[in-house]
């Protein structure tokens, strides 16, 4: 009976650490832990403001707020609420938030949509 409990608390334990679907991010960008910095880091993005976001996101990295993600890593994601997604680095515990526009949802398929998360590529 104990080594059924041990099993059942590793799967359990598997399935809690897993993430949902693997993606990528599709740009260097910043993921933040709440939706609210995710969608001002969105709002820089969306007006190339390149200096307010490089002043945002020193602010933001200095208190953990949000982290720096490089284009092309893997990541998983854990909930989507578009337009944005928390995905959750490999082995990392915390989830952050980032706009769909930069999230890869099939890295490895560069089909019909370029890879992109609603290209109309259908799995």
């Amino acid at each position: 009976m104990k080594l059924l409990t041990i099993a059942v608390v590793l799967s359990a334990t598997a399935l809690l650490c897993a993430p949902a679907s693997a993606a990528a991010v599709s740009a260097s960008t910043l993921g933040c832990r709440t939706p609210a910095d995710a969608l001002k880091v969105a709002g820089f993005r969306a007006k190339k403001d390149t200096a307010g976001l490089a002043t945002f996101g020193q602010t933001a990295a200095a208190s953990r707020a949000c982290i720096p993600l490089t284009k092309g890593v893997t990541v998983g994601i854990d909930e989507a609420k578009p337009p944005l997604s928390c995905v959750r680095l490999t082995g990392d515990l915390e989830c952050y938030w980032v706009a769909d526009a930069l999230i890869d949802l099939y890295p490895g398929d560069k089909g019909a949509g370029g890879g992109k998360k609603g290209g109309g590529h259908h799995h």
